[in-house]
């Protein structure tokens, strides 16, 4: 448990982050360890349109994933067009 962060009430939950009324980000690893992460620059939070259990897509398709260590990661999908 670090005190040095401080979350505010959740705003949006996936499965292993969120996102506080404060719009930051944070993640929980696999082994329970809370972080507040360095985000993909592409990474707007204010564009959040769907989220999963360890994903987020933006309103232009783009696809973001938190792995199982707290990382997030851009992911290029050609193949598919995610928007809606």
């Amino acid at each position: 448990f670090r005190k040095d962060l401080k979350v505010g009430p959740a705003r949006r939950l996936g499965g292993n982050f969120l996102i506080d009324s404060s719009n930051k980000l944070f993640t929980v690893s696999e082994d329970g360890v809370l972080a507040n992460p360095v985000m993909p620059v592409n990474l707007n939070l204010n564009n959040i349109s769907k989220i999963g259990s360890n994903y987020m897509l933006d309103n232009d398709g783009k696809l973001f994933v938190v792995d199982k260590n707290g990382n997030v990661f851009e992911r290029s999908v050609n193949s598919h067009d995610l928007r809606n």
